[in-house]
């Protein structure tokens, strides 16, 4: 049975598109004292969790999965020309004379908003009568999960974990 696009609630899902949500619940945790031989200290805790991973698939469609795409094509673009205006900036500062080097800053500083600015206009503009990619976490069956204890991220050490 094919779903509906999460992400639209129009079109029907593309299951090459769909989006997995990992999850996890702590079962069981156990705390081990890491002791200094000479010292009869701890000179650490090591944390050892039991848990249970599951997944919820987000339906997507191709639409979305486009649109999504170029969300993040022009949000990493303009990422990288600010951080291209912000090494133009140190440059200048370094190289040259410190009377124009308040000029230049303020040009590259104005680039750097109208980037920002233009960054979220376009992702707005591609995302726009849809949800984007971040909302998989509010889908119903994620919500419920959370509820039910899990948290998300592949297990306890995933950088990626939520609470």
């Amino acid at each position: 049975m094919t779903q509906t696009c999460w992400f639209c609630k129009k079109n029907p899902e593309d299951p090459t598109k769909t989006i997995e949500v990992p999850l996890y619940k702590i079962m069981q945790t156990e705390q081990e004292y890491l002791w200094k031989r000479h010292e009869q200290k701890a000179s650490g805790i090591k944390t050892t969790y039991q848990y249970h991973p599951t997944k919820v698939l987000i339906p997507r469609c191709n639409k979305c999965a486009k649109a999504h795409a170029k969300a993040h094509a022009v949000e990493y673009l303009a990422g990288t020309m600010g951080l291209i205006a912000l090494l133009i900036t140190i440059v200048l500062i370094i190289v040259v004379s410190p009377v124009n080097v308040k000029v230049f800053s303020v040009i590259c500083g104005l680039w750097t908003a109208v980037l920002l600015y233009a960054s979220v206009k376009a992702s707005k503009y591609y995302l726009r009568g849809i949800l984007a990619e971040g909302y998989k976490d509010t889908h119903p069956e994620v919500i419920s999960l959370m509820r039910a204890g899990y948290h998300i991220g592949k297990s306890p050490t995933d950088p990626l974990r939520s609470g």
